[in-house]
């Protein structure tokens, strides 16, 4: 095959290297560790932000309601993307 006929080409087509897809509990581990480390971060958050959010949104119900909505979006982003590395520092805690 030449330059250009490979452009676009997975490097791995007819080398059989193939990508192991996860078994079933390695797939119920990653969940798990995404929502363990969305509680972590939340708590996390939920107390540095604290301040902050008051003096944002003000006092009362609504700013708790709002506030928390705020940590909840913020927590959930940052453990599907794993932006802090919780899950896999969680995952090695694990018994084998």
């Amino acid at each position: 095959m030449d330059a250009i006929s490979a452009i676009g080409q997975s490097p791995f087509v007819g080398t059989g290297n193939t990508v192991a897809k996860p078994t079933e509990a390695e797939l119920h581990q990653q969940k798990v560790m995404k929502e363990l480390s969305t509680v972590v971060t939340n708590q996390l958050f939920g107390e540095v932000l604290k301040d902050q959010m008051t003096s944002g949104l003000g006092d009362g119900v609504q700013a708790d309601f709002y506030g928390s909505m705020l940590v909840n979006a913020v927590s959930e982003q940052l453990a599907e993307t794993d932006a802090l590395g919780l899950a896999g520092f969680l995952e090695k805690g694990l018994p084998e």
